[in-house]
């Protein structure tokens, strides 16, 4: 078999011609796996609804970046992995609240049963009635009486990796106490319990003076002072 090696295409359909280009951007042999996998993702990948909807919610602009690096401060970054899988959920708008039951058929409504307000994950962690009083004594106790935003709670932004434990152990504290009266077919009292708070905040102290990892010594400190700020209300 007769084969030809040139720049120029043959005018001979019967002998293959091997066209050798010397731009780099031909010289695939040279490329590493890496490349390809890139190539393929930018291809098929499609951004995930959660984005649209944080975009939406926030009105943030880069909602791509500022959601890589909620997601390192929320999740990969949390020690303790029940926290983690929270806040897995609530970043990618899959938490179970009801506003998702009802869009996905679980639920006869989409309100909160105290606010009468649509119960989006927002509303459960942050702005119901029941919610409130915690983010304000967590502010006063924590913050120096700086008012935490809803961006802290749910993203995370513009706090240390300490102050995100504890607001992911609040945030775990509400949405816990909401799943038991769910699971219980019970209605969760208007007003907020603060010797159920401080009973699970010591659990936890408990439980993370056992680990080993550094940044629980920080966290316990932190909910010695919370625990103490409580007991004024109490």
């Amino acid at each position: 078999m007769n084969i030809s090696i040139s720049i120029e295409p043959s005018k001979d359909v019967t002998i293959p011609v091997y066209v050798h280009y010397t731009d780099k951007v031909y010289s695939w042999e040279q490329r590493k796996t890496d490349y390809y996998y890139k190539q393929l993702m930018e291809e098929v990948a499609t951004p995930p609804t959660s984005e649209q909807y944080w975009s939406r919610i926030t009105n943030l602009r880069l909602v791509e970046d500022f959601l890589y690096k909620s997601y390192m401060s929320k999740i990969k970054q949390i020690q303790d992995k029940k926290l983690a899988e929270t806040n897995f959920k609530i970043l990618n708008n899959i938490l179970p609240c009801n506003r998702n039951l009802f869009k996905w058929g679980k639920r006869d409504t989409n309100l909160c049963y105290l606010c009468e307000d649509e119960e989006t994950i927002s509303h459960l962690l942050f702005h119901c009635k029941h919610a409130r009083p915690i983010w304000e004594i967590a502010s006063n106790a924590l913050l120096f009486e700086k008012a935490l935003s809803h961006n802290m709670v749910i993203f995370g932004i513009e706090l240390d990796m300490v102050l995100n434990h504890i607001i992911s152990i609040l945030v775990y504290f509400i949405y816990r106490e909401w799943l038991i009266c769910s699971f219980e077919n019970k209605q969760r009292k208007e007003h907020l319990c603060l010797h159920s708070l401080m009973n699970y905040l010591n659990i936890r102290k408990n439980v993370y003076l056992k680990c080993a990892h550094p940044i629980w010594i920080d966290v316990c400190i932190k909910l010695d002072i919370l625990m103490a700020h409580l007991e004024s209300y109490v």
